[in-house]
């Protein structure tokens, strides 16, 4: 159960199991729903990106909120967000929310730490029966690249973020050589582990092999056989993140892809600008970014810890390493034994947000009784305990399951 501390907001500690989640759609059924309010939007219709402030996508479900009626009484739900800005958000809800109803939401920043920020609803709008697409205005501003890992952080106004913030291993099938040379060449300033085999029927053996974070497919034009390929992999059950590569893409294309398990449909032509950004995307999905720089114990001027964290840093090396193998492997006891001991032990040691994301993925294990739907959680986790560090030291190359090369 995840309680988020007080010191936040200055809100009462909040559990998941005290809100309700109204959104009854099947994940989708949601994605096909946000699909289509994005190509809404680019045709000219309605929608919560028609204002000054750019929103990013942000996908994200059971996202806890408290809203307070303008004339009293409070509500605790789980929604769907759906995009983000400096300013904003907003989210899909199975239920009619007022205007001017306060709130206080809660987003997770890129290191896995909760953070509860406090706005007002700005707008309600019907979808379709008893869904609706809440606007909310934040109180203070925030700074997107603390939650996103993607430089559309810097177009929406946030801070920069990098390509070195990506790890991770990403298996490409299908492609050209000429594609192979672009996607090398982009990658070449990541972490990431780019792998590339012939086919689809090929995902499968690398799969079993190690633990991959991303697949890429390219589709062709996006027909039956490029389908057939993308039921393929996941039959083969992989869960991350899958991206299909087509020649065209239009709404009967992502819809035909969705259905059989895609995550996303990209058009080619292929830019490097247009590859980094699809990479930074399907990352933060996954997991798969690094913090930025090593994470520092709290208690590290004390001269009397030294030795006790240096023996806590070969720690959390050690149990970043059993969390990679329990991913690969889907050992959920394995997984949680060890969400477990570093939630328990991490902020003693003062590592309290290696403590809080312990407690996220530990939540995600709960509530989805299942590794692979809790992978991005338990991803992220992974790469934390990689980097915990001595100051002075600098904290290892991030695991990535295998010993891949981006030349392979």
């Amino acid at each position: 159960m995840l309680f988020l501390p007080t010191r936040h907001a200055g809100v009462p500690p909040m559990s998941a199991d005290r809100f309700t989640d109204l959104v009854r759609i099947t994940n989708a059924q949601r994605e096909a729903l946000l699909d289509r309010l994005d190509y809404g939007n680019r045709e000219g219709g309605g929608g919560s990106n028609r204002r000054g402030e750019r929103r990013i996508d942000y996908r994200r479900d059971r996202i806890p909120i408290v809203v307070e009626h303008p004339a009293g009484g409070v509500v605790r739900l789980l929604v769907c967000a759906r995009n983000l800005s400096g300013g904003g958000m907003s989210f899909i809800h199975g239920g009619f929310v007022h205007c001017e109803s306060s709130c206080k939401v809660v987003l997770f920043r890129n290191d896995g730490s909760p953070v509860v920020l406090t706005g007002t609803v700005r707008s309600c709008r019907n979808l379709q029966g008893q869904l609706h697409e809440i606007g909310v205005r934040f109180d203070h501003r925030i700074d997107l690249a603390q939650f996103v890992a993607s430089d559309d952080a810097v177009a929406a106004g946030g801070g920069a973020r990098s390509a070195s913030d990506l790890c991770g291993v990403v298996l490409a099938a299908g492609f050209s050589e000429l594609d192979r040379r672009l996607f090398e060449h982009v990658v070449r300033t990541t972490s990431i582990k780019l792998h590339f085999v012939a086919n689809a029927g090929e995902v499968a053996s690398v799969i079993a092999d190690g633990f991959v974070d991303i697949v890429l497919l390219d589709v062709g034009i996006g027909d039956e056989k490029g389908w057939a390929g993308v039921r393929a992999i996941r039959d083969s059950d992989f869960e991350g993140p899958l991206v299909a590569v087509s020649s065209r893409r239009d709404h009967d294309r992502l819809a035909a892809a969705r259905a059989v398990g895609a995550d996303e449909v990209v058009e080619k032509p292929l830019d490097q600008a247009g590859i980094l950004d699809l990479l930074m995307q399907m990352h933060t999905r996954a997991g798969a970014t690094i913090c930025s720089g090593p994470l520092l114990s709290g208690l590290e001027d004390r001269p009397d810890t030294v030795e006790l964290l240096q023996h806590y840093v070969e720690q959390a090396h050690a149990a970043g390493e059993t969390l990679l193998k329990g991913l690969h492997s889907r050992d959920m006891e394995s997984v949680r034994e060890t969400c477990l001991a570093i939630k328990g032990s991490a902020a003693g040691y003062g590592f309290p947000a290696l403590s809080t994301a312990a407690a996220a993925a530990l939540e995600r294990l709960d509530e989805c009784a299942s590794v692979a739907a809790a992978a991005p959680a338990i991803r992220r986790l992974q790469l934390m305990c990689t980097a915990v560090a001595l100051r002075g030291e600098s904290c290892p190359t991030p695991a990535s399951g295998d010993d891949q090369s981006n030349a392979a």
